[in-house]
């Protein structure tokens, strides 16, 4: 039989580690000087396209750039990335 007073520590413990690793991703996120979004409610309206292309941009413009891909039905950034590297 699990005790109540164990299962409330462990989910304070849980709870301390969620607020460490909150910590660190905002500290990370902090270093990076601007952030661009491209978000929409609609699936097929080109955002991993749009957001490539601006990655590629910035690239050619002397900046560093970074693409995170949080489709929930996949990503497609590594794919358009992969097609470019063909060509």
């Amino acid at each position: 039989m699990v005790s109540v007073q164990n299962t409330a520590q462990n989910e304070k413990e849980i709870q301390v580690g969620r607020k460490n690793e909150e910590v660190q991703l905002a500290g990370r996120l902090n270093r990076i000087k601007d952030k661009t979004i491209i978000l929409f409610g609609k699936g097929g309206v080109g955002k991993s396209t749009v957001s490539a292309n601006l990655a590629f941009a910035f690239c050619q413009a002397g900046k560093q750039a970074g693409l995170l891909d949080v489709d929930i039905h996949g990503p497609s950034i590594s794919a358009i990335l992969r097609h470019c590297e063909k060509n």
